[in-house]
């Protein structure tokens, strides 16, 4: 086994148990504080697909999402999302569940600790980052990469701002919530239109209305 392999923990986000959801990030940041526990130089990320070898199995089952909107959930957020860890160097997707097999993992170099493709193992619900904080390990944090970095210079540079700039991201998720889970349109209309007098507010939206070609509120970007 080369010092490559030996010094690699593989992260196993098993789509069989794991939501395509924004937990997933919950399950990085553990992943993260595993690899810097046990000393590997950084992780391999591997989505394996659920039952059927069905990618989005979970939540097809309940009834959360279409296909088409969790592929694009898992396509523009998961995948480029695995890299906002800097330790994760290489993200790979299996076709098959038991493909999984035809790596060379072990209990040692394998999150979740004790993963198996018969027994999966999820681990999104920060139990890892509650553990961290009792151990007084020091937290992770997110940091964009280089490409982001320079897509958002580039951005300001092209609208060149003479005021600060004021960012807002939002949730346009529809479900039978009550609405508790999507922003308040109408407050934040009025709030926006109080704030372009010192700001230039800009709207970050939710992953599948990023490229729709009305804006989300008039007159901003």
């Amino acid at each position: 086994m080369s010092d490559q392999i030996e010094n690699t923990l593989f992260a196993i986000y098993d789509l069989e148990i794991s939501p395509c959801s924004f937990d997933f990030f919950q399950f990085l940041l553990s992943a993260e504080l595993h690899r810097k526990r046990y000393g590997f130089n950084n992780i391999n990320l591997i989505f394996i697909p659920g039952s059927n070898n069905d990618m989005f199995y979970r939540l097809k089952k309940n009834n959360l999402r279409s296909y088409d909107q969790n592929k694009q959930f898992y396509l523009n957020v998961l995948i480029p999302g695995a890299y906002l860890i800097k330790s994760v160097k290489n993200v790979q997707t299996l076709a098959l569940r038991n493909d999984i097999l035809k790596l060379n993992l072990n209990i040692d170099n394998t999150f979740p600790r004790g993963y198996d493709i018969n027994h999966p193992i999820g681990d999104y619900l920060l139990r890892g980052v509650v553990m961290a904080r009792l151990r007084n390990e020091n937290p992770i944090f997110f940091e964009a990469p280089e490409y982001a970095l320079s897509d958002v210079k580039n951005f300001l540079y092209s609208i060149n701002p003479r005021k600060k700039i004021l960012t807002l991201t939002v949730r346009e998720l529809e479900r039978d919530d009550n609405g508790s889970r999507s922003i308040n349109y109408k407050a934040w209309n009025t709030a926006l239109k109080e704030l372009t007098n010192t700001f230039i507010p800009i709207v970050i939206r939710d992953s599948n209305k990023s490229f729709e070609p009305k804006t989300l509120f008039e007159g901003i970007k």
